[in-house]
């Protein structure tokens, strides 16, 4: 074979080895997939709790046999649990006092007079015999026209005597027996005082003096109680 056919040969060999190169080269491209898949992440928010008010209606106020009243009105404390406040005013009343008739003290119609009360004072006229029950009128220290009932009680401990009477006014109750009696006569005593004594008596108050002329016509021991009805 002569050099030129030689390297035709050759060539087509080398043709003939390229081409399967070209196609294999070809067909073996590769695919590279990218997994584009994103997670998705959900969020969800709680529902914001519901607020409820309740209203509690105010209870009326009611009155009680005894004249007391009295308001009951619930009220939500933090831990939700209700609470009660009553509010009750109390009503004045009498305490009654067991009490025994006497039979002695003025008749029915005997005209008394209020005695041994302060010239600032008042004789209290109660609606029983003790000073426990309501009082239902006043006398001045210096009445002189409280008529008898002719009824007299003792009553408590220590013992007290009451009389039933009639006021001036037409009030009718109860007084005790150590500030009313029979209306006397008047003395002048003050020449029998300054004999007595000596001198004229003088004092500061009304109080003293009184005191001063009770001991000069009657010396006693303990001194005696002395009781003003008046002033100048």
């Amino acid at each position: 074979m002569s050099r030129a056919g030689s390297r035709r040969l050759f060539a087509l060999l080398v043709a003939m080895l390229v081409a399967p190169l070209v196609a294999c080269g070809d067909s073996s491209d590769s695919t590279t997939t990218i997994d584009t898949t994103q997670s998705t992440t959900t969020s969800t928010s709680a529902p914001s709790p519901s607020t409820t008010t309740t209203t509690v209606p105010t209870p009326p106020t009611t009155a009680g046999p005894d004249g007391t009243t009295s308001s009951t009105q619930a009220t939500t404390t933090s831990e939700g649990e209700p609470s009660t406040s009553t509010t009750t005013e109390a009503g004045t009343t009498s305490t009654t006092v067991a009490s025994e008739v006497v039979d002695f003290g003025p008749r029915e119609g005997d005209v008394l007079a209020v005695v041994g009360v302060d010239h600032d004072d008042v004789l209290n006229v109660r609606s029983g015999p003790f000073h426990t029950y309501d009082i239902v009128a006043t006398l001045d220290p210096l009445e002189t026209d409280v008529v008898a009932g002719g009824e007299t009680r003792i009553a408590g401990d220590p013992p007290s005597f009451w009389y039933y009477v009639i006021t001036p006014g037409g009030a009718d109750g109860w007084v005790s027996a150590a500030y009313v009696g029979y209306i006397g006569f008047g003395e002048d005593a003050t020449a029998q005082v300054v004999a007595d004594a000596g001198e004229l008596p003088i004092a500061e108050t009304l109080t003293d003096l009184g005191v001063l002329v009770a001991n000069t016509l009657v010396p006693l021991s303990p001194p005696p109680d002395v009781v003003v009805v008046a002033a100048p």
